[in-house]
């Protein structure tokens, strides 16, 4: 999954889901940084001023509680890219009907990021 743009849209049937960011088949697909791969003001490995991202939104017109009709998973900025995936957090959803959910990195300044994001989605319910 790339920046912003474009967007990942799958069709799913109604059910319950989690995605979850997963190691990429390499570093470039496992965590994202939107300051050009810089972390400082690091006060612990997952806690730092600028780092290392396993961030993601999804937007579905079923998600009519959530702003926007968009969820967000929670996540660190983390010194490196080792510590990020490790500490990544999975976005559970529910869907009342079959729906278009679309998949996405969301930064208002996007030309310096750098990396991506490989997610798992499952259907646990």
């Amino acid at each position: 999954m790339g920046q912003y743009e474009p967007y990942h849209q799958l069709t799913l049937e109604k059910g319950s889901y989690v995605a979850t960011p997963i190691k990429g088949d390499d570093d470039d697909f496992t965590a994202w940084n939107a300051w050009s791969g810089v972390a400082d003001e690091c006060t612990s490995p997952t806690e730092c001023k600028r780092g290392w991202l396993t961030s993601f939104n999804a937007w579905c017109q079923d998600f009519r509680s959530a702003p926007n009709n968009t969820i967000k998973n929670r996540s660190f900025r983390s010194e490196d890219i080792a510590t990020a995936i490790a500490h990544a957090n999975s976005l559970p959803f529910r869907l009342t009907r079959r729906s278009f959910v679309n998949f996405f990195i969301a930064d208002t300044l996007d030309d310096d990021n750098i990396g991506g994001l490989t997610i798992r989605l499952e259907k646990i319910g």
